[in-house]
């Protein structure tokens, strides 16, 4: 990376930062353009908390030579870099896995991890949900993968805590923001990619797609969904390398069949060998697995340890979450929250309770991706016996905009609630009967809701768990 040092050159660093507020005395301090603000305005403020120095892609006019500048090109690459140095190159130290796909990253990233740890290969893991180094559970906030700094800190702690392995999974956001750049990836995982999701930031499909085969160029082997309609394209830009595929409809090096789904579980074969006997639900957690059992069995892992943690191995929260109640109503929590995802959720459902009614919750995000929410309501009125639209995250976009878009796909029965708890009391007290199916979408594990341009608590299992005593939660309360 080119660069070019203003001020002193020789000189000692205290820790790195990319947020001006966290600077202390003696700190590096990056400067990084994002959506919503510029860290370029708060240079000064690093300055005034005492930063020795500040990475800029330019200088600031209020710049006289109190600290070193240093000026590159591209800020994120930077800070990537300069973490990973920090850290001291972590990555190379384990065998990262990274997992990216429209659907089903967190599943297969944190399948691969339980199956690794229940094989004695001591893994860490990176997802949407947290972040677990051995025992120890962090919090990521809101975003599907952590900024470079905290990627690299945290692959730092795997190494300490005595990680040989670390699954991370990617988002297209990540990676076009340079994240993971610095990250050694030994295994690439691609889960599938549709059309309809972050066209509104990536600008359309193609620079979305793109930015998917970004993460497998930086791995050294690659599993592909060969059921996946870019299989194909995938598959072209990787002859270099060793590339595995999974699939159910398609021959493929790890072959599905006889798939057998019950509201316990699933069992499949796979290569007609290996019988698989897994507590996941649905078809769309068959390739989850196979994906999963895929970048283990490449890492060496035998089909003997790969069977014995079957049994052993659980979802992350809020991914058909069943919900036990004393209503006999059969409630599930998902985050199913684009078109696909809603289907697999749906259709799932559907094939384990065929003659059940099902009740279905379902949102979109304000301020984004609004090509989807029309494919959404049509998802959801066609699987569906009766559909409530709600808020989801709402932002600073009107909830009345979100809810007609989403209408304008109903095919079914529909009514729209915008508040998310009043919308979930509905469902459960008054509209779903004893035995019927009420599944609620778009949240899952997320402990937050973005309402005006504020986050402010929430939780869906505490919205079932108020609603089933016959009242409704309110958006930000904390409940006993």
């Amino acid at each position: 990376m080119k660069y070019r040092v203003f001020g002193q050159k020789d000189i000692d660093v205290t820790n790195i930062y990319d947020d001006s507020r966290k600077v202390k005395k003696g700190g590096l301090f990056v400067a990084i353009k994002g959506l919503r603000s510029d860290g370029h305005n708060f240079v000064d403020q690093a300055i005034k908390n005492k930063a020795a120095v500040v990475v800029v892609e330019r200088i600031p006019k209020s710049y006289k030579g109190e600290v070193t500048v240093v000026k590159v090109n591209d800020t994120r690459s930077a800070l990537a870099i300069l973490s990973s140095s920090w850290f001291g190159n972590p990555s190379k130290k384990l065998k990262v896995i990274g997992i990216t796909g429209t659907d089903g990253k967190t599943t297969t990233a944190t399948l691969i991890s339980q199956i690794l740890n229940n094989n004695s290969k001591k893994c860490g893991l990176i997802t949407t949900v947290n972040v677990q180094i051995g025992k120890k559970s962090y919090d990521t906030g809101r975003l599907t993968t952590p900024g470079a700094l905290s990627i690299q800190s945290f692959l730092s702690k795997m190494v300490k805590a005595g990680c040989r392995y670390a699954v991370i999974e990617v988002s297209s956001h990540a990676i076009d923001q340079k994240r993971v750049q610095g990250v050694d990836f030994e295994i690439g995982v691609l889960t599938n990619v549709t059309k309809w999701e972050h066209s509104d930031y990536h600008g359309g499909f193609r620079l979305y797609r793109d930015a998917k085969a970004e993460l497998l160029k930086k791995s050294k082997k690659v599993v592909l969904n060969k059921d996946d309609v870019f299989y194909t394209f995938f598959l072209s830009k990787y002859k270099d390398r060793k590339v595995i595929s999974y699939g159910i409809e398609k021959n493929a090096d790890f072959k599905v069949s006889s798939v057998r789904l019950k509201s316990t579980g699933t069992q499949f074969l796979i290569n007609k060998e290996y019988k698989i006997d897994s507590r996941l639900l649905g078809v769309f957690n068959v390739y989850n697995l196979v994906a999963a059992i895929s970048a283990s069995r490449i890492l060496g892992i035998s089909w003997e340890g790969i069977l014995r943690s079957i049994h052993f191995i659980r979802p992350p929260e809020g991914r058909l979450d069943a919900f036990k109640n004393n209503k006999n109503i059969n409630i599930f929590i998902d985050y199913a929250h684009t078109p696909n995802g809603l289907e697999s959720c749906l259709s799932t459902l559907r094939s384990i309770y065929p003659d059940k009614r099902i009740i279905a919750l379902v949102g979109a995000e304000g301020g984004r991706d609004v090509i989807k929410r029309q494919l959404m309501g049509a998802v959801s009125t066609k699987y569906a016996d009766y559909t409530i639209f709600t808020s989801v995250d709402p932002g600073l976009e009107k909830e009345e905009n979100i809810l007609k878009d989403l209408e304008k796909g109903a095919t079914g029965g529909y009514i729209s609630i915008p508040d998310r708890g009043e919308a979930i009391a509905e469902a459960i007290q008054n509209i779903a009967r004893r035995s019927d199916v009420v599944v609620i979408c778009g949240k899952g594990h997320e402990r937050y809701i973005d309402y005006k341009g504020v986050d402010y608590y929430w939780s869906d299992r505490e919205a079932v768990r108020i609603a089933l005593r016959g009242e409704v939660y309110a958006l930000g309360k904390i409940y006993n």
